[in-house]
């Protein structure tokens, strides 16, 4: 875990430059997050949501009828992966459209309360799902079975946290994958020595071991993301 207190020590120590203050530790933060996330930083997280429970915490999703649900999209919510809706015996994966796609909410259905609906005739998948704001609309081409749970798997987003007060950099902690607190340690190495150094090598050197570190790091994700190993069974003619 690391904390403001643990980072700010950490550079100061290491750039031997006794000037970093409270507004400079923040941008080092909101800088580096908005910087390894443009180079590929990616953390998956799975939020699960379900229809009904007296816990506040969980989250649910709402029946709007006629094979339609929403749910509420995270704070932190950067990127779909995948979405999967529950039902009794089956899981389906969820297919992403564009409300700009002319098969979304192409009919209408009820009697009385006319409400738009996707038409399925023109889709292959049984499940759909598409955003509007702050909400995730998903469709079902089933009406008669009970959805128990939907899953939306979504690469997270590096939120950085309100500037604390002096007292409290002890117990603030800076919430990132434990792989990428290093990171943001050269990234306010680099970030002071530009600002307050005159050696040009040291701070070409401080940039270059950001760099280098943070490529490393998310060509390493990429290839966990992408990892196959296709030959790694080897069959023998039986006997």
């Amino acid at each position: 875990m690391m904390t403001y207190k643990s980072l700010y020590h950490r550079i100061r120590e290491s750039t031997g430059l006794d000037v970093l203050t409270e507004n400079v530790l923040q941008t080092i933060i909101e800088n580096c997050f908005a910087d390894i996330t443009s180079r590929g930083y990616r953390e998956f997280n799975e939020q699960v949501y379900i229809k009904e429970s007296e816990n506040e915490e969980d989250k649910l999703f709402e029946s709007l009828g006629q094979g339609l649900y929403s749910i509420d999209i995270p704070e932190d919510y950067r990127r779909t992966l995948h979405l999967k809706v529950t039902v009794n015996n089956k899981v389906y994966l969820g297919h992403r459209l564009a409300l700009t796609d002319e098969r979304v909410n192409s009919i209408v259905v009820g009697n009385e309360n006319k409400d738009v609906r996707t038409n399925f005739a023109y889709l292959d998948k049984d499940v759909i799902f598409y955003t509007k704001g702050d909400k995730m609309y998903i469709e079902c081409r089933f009406r008669d079975k009970e959805v128990y749970d939907i899953r939306l798997g979504y690469d997270k987003r590096l939120i950085a946290p309100k500037q604390p007060d002096l007292k409290k950099y002890d117990e603030t902690e800076i919430i990132c994958r434990r792989e990428f607190e290093d990171a943001i340690v050269l990234y306010g190495i680099f970030f002071l020595l530009q600002r307050y150094s005159k050696d040009t090598d040291r701070v070409q050197m401080a940039l270059n071991n950001y760099k280098y570190y943070v490529e490393d790091l998310t060509y390493t994700l990429a290839y966990e993301d992408n990892y196959t190993d296709e030959d790694g069974i080897i069959c023998l003619e039986r006997v």
